[in-house]
């Protein structure tokens, strides 16, 4: 197994990692909306928090040399909170 970290997503928050590459399979972890740049979450709509979602997830897939024509399965999870009621547009 490797463990998979890059500096262009934000770093994993508990006790795991971005991804593990097992042999051909990569395992990536939730992602949350926080810009890596700044450190905070600066999207303001739903919309915007998925896409950066979508950012994060795709720099750790390209620290692995992989991109999301790659994936095989994905999905979102919707916390609740404050605008959550616009999941259904993504």
């Amino acid at each position: 197994m490797k463990t998979i970290h890059t500096n262009d997503a934000p770093a994993a928050v508990g006790p795991y990692s971005q991804a593990i590459q097992a042999g051909n399979t990569l395992y990536l972890s939730g992602q949350i909306a926080i810009n890596p740049a700044e450190g905070k979450i600066v999207a303001a709509t739903i919309e915007e928090q998925a896409e950066q979602c979508c950012r994060n997830i795709e720099a750790v897939l390209a620290a692995a040399g992989l991109r999301p024509a790659f994936c095989q399965q994905t999905g979102p999870q919707l916390c609740g909170g404050k605008g959550s009621a616009g999941g259904g547009a993504l």
